[in-house]
């Protein structure tokens, strides 16, 4: 199978990882934190990777992952 990155570390991330990973795929994780991106996909299993913040994502299928947080 494939490939899918994700740039993001938060919890849409490792719901979006944790899904592709169970369907199969290798999810390469991106994200300012390193040791974030490494948490997760160590979290993820199933050969999960992180990759370098800023450089071109290895997926054939890159997901982007915000964070939203309510307006006070």
């Amino acid at each position: 199978m494939s490939t899918i990155s994700i740039i993001g570390s938060g919890g849409i991330a490792a719901a979006i990882g944790g899904l592709a990973a169970k369907a199969g795929y290798t999810v390469e994780v991106m994200s300012r934190d390193a040791a974030k991106a490494q948490a997760l996909a160590e979290q993820v299993g199933a050969g999960g990777t992180t990759g370098t913040f800023s450089a071109a994502p290895v997926g054939e299928n890159p997901h982007f992952s915000f964070g939203v947080s309510p307006l006070g």
